[in-house]
């Protein structure tokens, strides 16, 4: 099921929040913003990144992997998971600092995926087992094609909610050279239609460590975007 290549496109990861599973039982829906950091190696902080107190935000380390990086290939350690992060800038007492600092935060770690098409098939067997103990579902949008319009989005959108049905789908985009619909070709604009059906339920990025040169402005919009539209 995996592969010794860890894509960033993986299509969909699944998060155990750490401090707890985020229940399906939740009394409201939260205004749910998900970050990937550190998979980019680059000197972030938890603090470096704005935080809008009206949302839920999750921090994703990126990535927990149970592969060798010492070899070529890559052996499988079978199970026996290592932090591809800056463990320095993102350990437990930095994650116990961030959550004591902003009460609306909590921080996930995401196992490295696969980079395949086909993958699909094993998550979509995954989720027919187990879904009913997973609430979120971050599907990457930003691995279509970069051509893709606010139409072609929204349908990729509706196709994946009904693939994993009973799951609360986000929204997705990268702020790197992947695909997918950008910001400025329209991406909110398509999340308002969506929003509208009732169907969003939270955004994610990929990743902290690309939007550092763009001084994380399409984290403040789309912060401020889940504050003010869901």
């Amino acid at each position: 099921m995996s592969s010794p290549i860890i894509s960033f496109f993986n299509l969909v990861t699944f998060q155990l929040l750490l401090g707890g599973i985020t229940s399906v039982l939740a009394a409201t829906e939260p205004k749910l913003f998900r970050e990937y950091i550190g998979a980019g190696g680059k000197s972030l902080t938890f603090s470096d990144l704005p935080i809008n107190p009206s949302v839920e935000f999750h921090f994703i380390l990126s990535f927990a992997i149970d592969y060798t990086n010492s070899t070529s290939p890559p052996n499988p350690t079978n199970g026996d998971f290592k932090p591809y992060w800056d463990t320095q800038n993102f350990s437990p007492s930095h994650v116990s600092s961030i959550k004591s600092l902003f009460p609306n935060v909590k921080v996930a770690l995401s196992l490295g995926g696969d980079d395949d098409e086909p993958v699909q098939s094993h998550y979509l067997a995954l989720w027919r087992k187990y879904g009913h103990f997973i609430d979120y579902v971050n599907f990457q949008f930003y691995a279509y094609s970069s051509r893709t319009t606010t139409p072609e989005f929204m349908g990729h959108f509706e196709r994946q909610v009904k693939n994993y049905r009973g799951g609360k789908m986000l929204a997705s985009f990268g702020t790197d050279d992947s695909g997918g619909l950008k910001p400025e070709h329209g991406f909110f604009e398509a999340c308002t239609e969506i929003s509208r059906h009732r169907e969003l339920h939270g955004i994610f990025i990929w990743s902290a460590d690309d939007s550092n040169k763009f001084n994380f402005s399409y984290e403040i919009q789309s912060q401020t975007f889940l504050a003010t539209t869901i």
